[in-house]
């Protein structure tokens, strides 16, 4: 393991000093929080957890990369990434694959997968886990492909962590999986996901207030997030943080957090802000990543002095509002 997160958080205790004390499990620490990904790297952990701002962090590299390869190694990526997002996770889950489509996955993974997770640091993961916030699902996508084990949990620190988890078989990037062991969540009338369990907390330090208006006499917890539990499967969707859910001039109810990962899955854009509530469409504030469109703009030999100047450039403006449109068409 390596444990980079703050140890304050609960959610680096558990998953990394807490879990050694139980397990015996053997934890390392980077050098500095500068050398995080070389000593991911240096290490190869074998079970990894991480926010999904790291994963995010983690494909921009990838992709930058890529765009600095040989003409051949972009077009063996491209194919075998392709192939790999076809197969992979039904390769990964044990489902039914033809032996031509894992014969292709297994020479993707001699060329492209291997090399590609070795670099990272993530070539002897055998499970790994996001949490903290929603991830966006072809990030998700992504590193499942390359055949990482990778799972989401759904808790809270009140929770001790654990609320749902998602079991080997049953992982999908639209959901959250199922309740954890002795964990019951129930949906309010409101549409607000509440739960309560053994791990529930004691009470906020001296805020009596705040204690009760999170949880009830009968131990139940409000997590402040809209969800629901799919009848066929009965895994949890979480559609985003109950009061940001809004809805637009026309009544259509849209979940901020949801359009928001789907623009950071591009390398070109580092943050996104998504608001519309009472409005005729959604905005959005777009903060690009310096380093992806820099490396972009340094490629094209356009020039710029300032952070400002390469974000207002015309090409980089076409650039971005091409990525909205394609994000138009796939939430219409």
């Amino acid at each position: 393991l390596l444990s980079y997160l703050p140890i304050a958080w609960v959610g680096d205790f558990i998953f990394t000093l807490g879990q050694s004390m139980w397990c015996g499990l053997c934890v390392n620490c980077p050098e500095s929080k500068e050398t995080v990904l070389s000593d991911l790297r240096e290490i190869g952990p074998s079970y990894y957890f991480a926010p999904p701002r790291i994963f995010e962090s983690m494909l921009t590299s990838v992709v930058l990369r890529m765009e600095d390869a040989s003409q051949i190694k972009q077009k063996m990526y491209a194919y075998f990434m392709d192939h790999a997002k076809k197969v992979g996770n039904d390769i990964l889950d044990g489902k039914p694959v033809s032996a031509m489509d894992r014969l292709k996955y297994a020479i993707g993974d001699f060329t492209t997968y291997a090399p590609l997770k070795n670099a990272l640091g993530l070539s002897r993961v055998r499970v790994g886990y996001t949490a903290g916030e929603a991830i966006g699902p072809e990030i998700f996508d992504f590193f499942r492909s390359l055949g990482i084990n990778l799972k989401q949990l759904y808790g809270q620190t009140e929770a001790s962590v654990f609320i749902t988890l998602q079991p080997d078989g049953e992982v999908r990037s639209d959901t959250v999986g199922v309740p954890a062991p002795d964990v019951e969540v129930k949906i309010g009338a409101n549409g607000e996901v509440y739960y309560r369990s053994p791990g529930v907390f004691v009470e906020y330090y001296k805020n009596p207030e705040s204690t009760a208006e999170t949880k009830d006499a009968d131990g139940w917890v409000a997590t402040g997030d809209a969800g629901f539990f799919e009848e066929s499967t009965g895994h949890l969707r979480i559609i985003d943080r109950a009061k940001d859910v809004a809805k637009l001039s026309n009544g259509a109810m849209f979940a901020p957090k949801f359009v928001e990962n789907k623009l950071k899955f591009y390398p070109s854009i580092l943050e996104a802000v998504v608001f519309g509530a009472a409005r005729d469409h959604c905005c959005a504030f777009i903060n690009i990543d310096l380093e992806a469109v820099g490396n972009w703009a340094e490629r094209n030999n356009i020039s710029y002095a300032s952070y400002q100047e390469l974000a207002g450039h015309p090409q980089v403006m076409d650039s971005i509002q091409g990525y909205v449109e394609e994000i138009n068409r796939q939430v219409a």
